[in-house]
């Protein structure tokens, strides 16, 4: 066989116009061998609607995919308790301490004020625990701990959970209620079909949850995106840590963390635990970052293959010259084609790209679409509109206006136009 080059044509189309689409490389450092997504991102929260003790596996529903995300600043994160620094003795509410009456200027240390009473060192603590605040002792050369915070510390400065004492839970699929903030009559809810509950080796709730993200469906409704997931307090029903890819992804890291009673209410867990909970997560996901930066390295220092390109052979392409050809054999760098005039040429293959709706029209080829994957409109002869297409019917494009497959071949006939499967057909086999 011939191969025409660019003059001859473009004579051929300038005749044919006369007629009418886990790192696990890490062994070592604060989490060895855990996997997760560095990001950050809060939650939605859950509720459980009872304690799951049961291991019964529930199909999750289908989904049908949305577009829009929830506004996820909307969604509430379960937040440190208030956090009180100590005062000046000129600046309490008061001159005797409301638990033992001593004078403020006759007792030493640090005095604070709960709600609204001036406390001395000694009395202060069981205030705050009644009033549901934590107490932060004066500051020093080296800076202190909240009071009831570990000793021990992270590389982030702040106290940490060991991971040496995990607990190794059990994820169990569960039908959850997520919470999304407040509306005008109290928390708004939505539920959660694909959630998991993590229990301890005896069955018992730790009182973490796992949840799928939310995206809304419109007219206010909302629909779970499993492709992130966040860790959770049942009881609150708020955020504790995410995103993570999945839930085998989060689960080390709720292993650590079920270290802590999580089955009490938010009322009953002090600041301290919660900033001790957040450290852990932050730390988790720091050491999981710079992980996945030495695998990245290391893998850089191993030779590469190159990408293999896709076969294009029987694919429609256009080139330099313009018009619509069918690919008849690919040779990787080199491309075999055939036009629409049945002219056969070779072509780099990088100067050629996916055809568009003009370089159908300049070949005076039907480009066909799939109406249910197109935005609705109707025939330009007949008036049908895609929405009554049925399984497996084709539309086409043709003088910058849709036809149906039955309008198609005649308008096609009428103004010198070749339908999109015919290019090259002659020359099969």
């Amino acid at each position: 066989m011939s191969c025409e080059q660019g003059p001859g044509r473009i004579a051929g189309l300038a005749a044919r116009l006369g007629a009418g689409i886990g790192l696990l490389t890490s062994k070592r450092g604060f989490y060895a061998g855990l996997v997760v997504a560095a990001a950050g991102l809060s939650g939605a929260g859950l509720l459980g609607l009872a304690r799951r003790r049961s291991r019964t596996m529930m199909k999750p529903n289908p989904l049908r995919k949305a577009t829009t995300v929830l506004n996820l600043r909307d969604i509430p994160q379960l937040p440190p308790r208030t956090k009180l620094k100590p005062l000046p003795v000129n600046q309490l509410p008061g001159s005797v301490c409301a638990g033992c009456q001593s004078p403020t200027r006759g007792k030493a240390g640090p005095w604070y004020a709960v709600n609204n009473r001036p406390y001395c060192r000694d009395c202060a603590p069981a205030a705050a625990q009644a009033g549901g605040v934590d107490l932060v002792l004066p500051s020093s050369n080296q800076a202190a701990p909240p009071v009831g915070s570990s000793p021990a510390r992270s590389g982030l400065g702040l106290s940490s959970l060991p991971p040496e004492r995990r607990v190794e839970t059990q994820l169990v699929p569960s039908r959850l209620r997520v919470r999304l903030g407040e509306g005008a009559g109290g928390p708004r809810w939505a539920v959660v079909e694909q959630g998991y509950v993590a229990l301890r080796p005896n069955g018992l709730d730790t009182g973490l949850a796992l949840t799928p993200a939310l995206k809304s469906a419109g007219a206010g409704g909302v629909r779970e995106d499993p492709s992130t997931w966040s860790i959770t307090h049942i009881a609150s029903g708020k955020g504790l840590s995410g995103p993570y890819p999945s839930p085998q992804a989060a689960k080390p890291l709720v292993d650590i963390l079920a270290q802590l009673d999580w089955s009490r209410s938010e009322e009953e867990i002090s600041g301290a635990e919660l900033r001790q909970a957040q450290a852990t997560a932050a730390a988790f996901q720091q050491v999981q970052a710079k992980a996945k930066a030495e695998a990245k390295i290391q893998d850089f220092t191993q030779p590469q293959p190159s990408p293999q390109p896709d076969d294009l052979t029987g694919q429609l392409r256009a080139d330099g010259y313009g018009g619509v050809s069918r690919v008849l054999a690919d040779n990787g760098t080199t491309l075999l084609l055939v036009d629409s005039l049945g002219s056969r040429y070779e072509v780099n293959r990088a100067e050629t790209r996916r055809p568009d709706e003009a370089d159908f029209e300049l070949s005076r080829v039907a480009m066909s679409f799939d109406p249910t994957q197109a935005v609705e409109t109707t025939c330009a002869d007949c008036g049908r509109s895609t929405r009554t297409t049925g399984a497996g019917e084709m539309w086409y494009r043709m003088g910058w206006h849709s036809h149906c497959e039955s309008c198609a071949p005649r308008y096609a006939a009428e103004e010198a136009y070749i339908m999109e499967e015919a290019v090259g057909d002659e020359f099969d086999g």
